[in-house]
């Protein structure tokens, strides 16, 4: 009999320790809810009432997103899209070695092949110097003589001349156009000695300008393009420069001149005859390219071929710039203007689509 009461005394004995074990556990939890709660609310109170830290008491939501680029109702639909992301790098697709093309009215870089790699401009650099020539004379009818110490220098450099003579008479506007449509580094020393003195003063000038425009990885050590492993840029620097000449109505006017005859002068009574050079490139090329308007032609051994051109197709403005196309032994050659059809012809279409 005892016995059994043990038995049963120990049995009740367990369940109430195994009750009181189930209190004690779902105490603690309790104390542990409360505990988190407490933190989780001390956080939100931080978050929402205290000003300062960047808190939420200081958050004061606007109505509308702010725009991400600034633009009016009758602004081009290229001037309101960032195209930055589907910049299309192009590659061996055309002949040169560095490329950039964009769109005039917006800044908007279309394609580009390695715009950041110096380079050499070759005679792409007299953009710069008949810009600052324009931007130097007000009347660009006055009359400068030829000097004859340039002549020298020019044979032996055998750099191209648009054909004045020394000691002729001629008026800025009709160096200006031996300049840019022959490319004649006679124009541009007969120029360059009237506005700076000498070449070296005249060259300081041009690199000052190209780094105030933002062409920043530019130096220029001469005014006509002649190699010199110190004269040098990128394409994107010549792009800035390119904008900012077709900017002046004289500049663009030269620039997009396909033949030019001076006034009468000195020593030619029926003046001179210039043809663009990028317009006989094309048609050495058998290219007849609708959209081009204008360009600037160049080449040195180091450079080789390089172009700068302005076209517009369906309504909008683009230039290219590009260099080191062919060969040091290709002056002659067409490369340059068969990349300029071939990105003429593809990517202003390119632009329309997107934006549409």
């Amino acid at each position: 009999m005892n016995t059994q009461n043990h038995s049963r005394q120990e049995i009740v004995r367990r369940e109430l320790m195994k009750k009181k074990k189930a209190k004690t556990i779902r105490n603690r939890l309790i104390v542990l809810q409360i505990v988190v709660f407490v933190v989780v609310a001390a956080l939100v109170f931080s978050l929402i009432f205290i000003p300062g830290n960047g808190s939420l008491i200081d958050f004061k939501p606007t109505k509308t997103a702010p725009e991400t680029i600034p633009y009016t109702l009758d602004a081009p639909v290229s001037q309101r899209i960032d195209y930055t992301p589907y910049i299309i790098h192009l590659g061996d697709e055309i002949n040169s070695a560095n490329a950039i093309f964009i769109d005039l009215a917006s800044g908007e870089v279309i394609a580009d092949k390695l715009p950041d790699e110096k380079i050499y401009p070759a005679s792409i650099t007299k953009i710069m110097t008949a810009i600052l020539v324009i931007e130097h004379f007000e009347d660009l009818e006055t009359e400068i003589e030829v000097p004859s110490h340039i002549y020298s220098y020019l044979r032996e450099q055998n750099a191209s001349v648009a054909g004045f003579y020394a000691g002729e008479k001629v008026k800025v506007i009709d160096l200006l156009y031996g300049v840019l449509l022959p490319s004649g580094a006679d124009a541009c020393l007969t120029l360059v000695s009237e506005v700076a003195g000498n070449e070296q003063a005249f060259a300081k000038k041009m690199t000052e300008k190209a780094h105030e425009i933002g062409a920043v990885n530019t130096n220029f050590v001469n005014s006509t393009g002649l190699h010199n492993d110190n004269h040098y840029s990128t394409v994107r620097d010549l792009s800035k420069i390119l904008t900012y000449a077709l900017k002046n109505e004289t500049f663009r006017t030269i620039f997009t001149t396909e033949t030019y005859t001076t006034a009468k002068t000195n020593l030619h009574s029926k003046g001179i005859k210039f043809t663009n050079t990028t317009f006989a490139a094309f048609d050495r090329a058998n290219l007849d390219n609708p959209y081009v308007k204008g360009g600037k032609t160049g080449y040195t051994g180091e450079a080789c071929l390089c172009l700068a051109t302005l076209a517009e197709k369906n309504g909008r403005e683009y230039i290219l710039v590009t260099v080191k196309a062919g060969t040091p032994t290709s002056s002659k050659g067409t490369q340059h203007v068969k990349d300029a059809n071939y990105i003429y012809n593809t990517y202003p279409d390119w632009t329309a689509n997107s934006a549409s």
